[in-house]
């Protein structure tokens, strides 16, 4: 079972309300969450299956004018690792995919795209991904480096850095 739930698109924080942040976490978590869960147990009755999340490289630190989307794909993240702890004894494996930019409508409006791979291309790396049963697959390669680095900038250095970027807008 694959969730592949997600949408974005917020505005300055200054504007946001909690209609727009509603519907970011009903379906970036709820639906993510309801479509695993209900999965769930024909696998662990069976003894077999694979629940399959796509959270996001942004699930690693809170960016600005996306800060309901990071904190709904690192509730999904937190939310795969714990179930995959408990579930892989059972024979249900669990995968986090952790994308970086994909060429998808999400993502068309947005004027800088590191590393972005198109989704044809993506959808073949999660494939493999998933045959392989990672437990976590980050990609594109630069992006696995650099989620985890950003993630680990001490908070002093992250947030003037990230308030700079934003008066160059």
């Amino acid at each position: 079972m694959i969730a592949n739930a997600g949408v974005s698109g917020e505005p300055p924080a200054r504007e946001l309300s909690w209609s727009r942040c509603a519907q970011v976490i009903a379906v970036n978590v709820a639906g993510a969450v309801a479509t695993l869960t209900g999965a769930l147990p024909g696998m662990v009755s069976r003894g077999t299956g694979h629940l399959v999340g796509i959270s996001s490289v942004a699930q690693y630190r809170g960016l600005p004018r996306s800060a309901t989307y990071c904190a709904s794909k690192a509730f999904l993240s937190t939310f795969l690792e714990g179930i995959r702890i408990e579930l892989q004894p059972l024979g249900v494996a669990v995968t986090d995919v952790r994308p970086g930019y994909v060429d998808t409508p999400m993502t068309a409006k947005l004027s800088k795209k590191p590393f972005e791979v198109d989704a044809d291309e993506a959808a073949r790396r999660i494939l493999r991904a998933v045959a392989r049963r990672r437990g976590v697959f980050t990609f594109p390669g630069a992006m696995a480096v650099l989620g985890p680095v950003l993630g680990a900038v001490p908070r002093g250095v992250y947030e003037p850095v990230m308030r700079a970027q934003l008066r160059k807008r």
